[in-house]
């Protein structure tokens, strides 16, 4: 499937979107995929922590929609994050296996 694969902006090559190899860099005005292997050790971190900021404050909404969850609170959370109808036609990336993938290219490559 065309939506399964992306084209490595560093090397050129095909990767595949499901194998959690890759992730997503923001290349001047663009953002594009990029095997893990062939981002830079400061790129990798970038991913780490723009990711962990997009986790906390996802939470961080969801925390202050609750415990009333009103529907008004509820919609303009789903305005922002998506309904589950929307959400449910794929499955989003686990972000602690993507975390724990660009860890340990960090180790691989001596980075602390």
């Amino acid at each position: 499937m065309p939506g399964d694969s992306a084209t490595c902006i560093i090397c050129g090559n095909e990767l595949n979107l499901s194998e959690m190899k890759s992730v997503l860099l923001k290349k001047g005005d663009c953002t594009r995929f990029v095997h893990i292997t062939c981002a830079t050790s400061d790129e990798l971190k970038k991913c780490i922590i723009d990711i962990a900021t997009q986790e906390k404050e996802y939470y961080e909404d969801l925390m202050k929609i609750s415990p009333e969850f009103k529907v008004e609170s509820i919609r303009q959370f789903e305005e922002k994050y998506g309904t589950f109808n929307e959400l449910s036609d794929y499955v989003p990336s686990d972000s602690e296996i993507l975390i724990a993938a660009l860890l340990h290219e960090l180790q691989k490559r001596g980075n602390h």
